[in-house]
């Protein structure tokens, strides 16, 4: 057992020192991956930095209640009081004005604002969460019954952008899963090609070794740790290459959000995910060059 494994470390070993001493050929069959996958893990980031700001919100819309300016005071505590026996509430939370103006002058574009503002023009608001299973016409519903209500200025139902955008990110997720497919794909056309040329360079000295009894498997075997090696190196290329425009684009990337959707958060795949990343390719690229090698052996050597 030691001496097999210690075999295979000797393939891995001699695998690399080929790769080295073959630098442009290798370079360029490594840029060819990491670009090839640097593309879906880039999107992937894109993506998952977006979706995060979903991530506390759930599907159902939330109603914005506001009450009237001359209501006077506790009045939205009255109305949120008479609301918690409604069944189809979930949750209510009241945001006094005073507590709405300061959130408005948190933002960038309203800062400017804070002293200047005598009176304050908001209303006290109620924000409801629905219960589950409600539809869109039981929205609407729970929103007119709420509007009748004494002391209601207003009803609006918020969050159908999030709606909105969320299936945008879930259309953008499913074509990120389509990439991936489409370009480990071409990967492995990639290291199959590469690994097939290794074949027909070499044919001769395989004759020569099944000539003097080496097996398939032994002749097979620094091919397929060539092919993943390939795959794995080519996958941390991407990586590589994904982070360097994720550190050019985090900054602008960051101030979008704060501006339009109130997130500042924007992170890198995390380490699971890399590592997912650069496994996977690595299997691909023994798999594709298992093949590889298995009909070239089929089509050369004499059965």
């Amino acid at each position: 057992m030691k001496s097999l494994l210690l075999r295979h470390v000797q393939v891995l070993l001699a695998s690399l020192g080929r790769l080295a001493r073959r630098p442009v050929s290798s370079a360029l069959t490594l840029g060819g991956i990491g670009v090839a996958l640097a593309v879906p893990l880039t999107l992937y980031v894109l993506v998952q930095n977006l979706s995060s700001v979903f991530a506390d919100y759930d599907d159902s819309p939330r109603l914005s209640v506001y009450v009237e300016r001359g209501a006077g005071e506790g009045a939205a505590d009255a109305l949120a009081a008479s609301l918690r026996d409604e069944p189809r509430i979930a949750q209510l939370t009241v945001i006094p004005r005073d507590r709405g103006l300061e959130q408005l002058l948190r933002h960038d574009a309203l800062a400017g604002l804070r002293g200047r503002i005598g009176e304050n023009p908001l209303p006290d608001v109620i924000e409801v969460r629905p219960a589950a299973g409600l539809d869109t016409d039981g929205y609407r519903e729970l929103a007119a019954s709420i509007a009748a209500r004494d002391g209601v200025e207003d009803v609006q139902i918020d969050l159908q952008w999030v709606s909105r955008l969320r299936a945008v990110t879930d259309l953008a997720s499913v074509v990120v899963q389509v990439f991936w497919v489409l370009l480990l794909a071409g990967v492995a056309m990639v290291i199959s090609n590469a690994v097939r040329l290794s074949l027909v360079t070499a044919r001769d000295e395989i004759e020569v070794i099944a000539l003097v009894g080496g097996s398939e498997a032994f002749i097979r075997r620094p091919y397929l740790y060539a092919g993943m090696l390939q795959g794995s190196i080519g996958a941390l290329v991407a990586v590589l290459l994904a982070l360097a425009v994720h550190m050019l684009v985090a900054p602008a990337l960051s101030r979008l959000m704060e501006a339009y959707l109130g997130g500042a958060g924007v992170s890198f795949a995390p380490p699971s995910m890399l590592l997912k990343v650069v496994v996977s390719a690595g299997a691909i690229g023994w798999m594709a060059s298992w093949l590889t090698v298995s009909r070239f052996l089929r089509d050369v050597l004499p059965r």
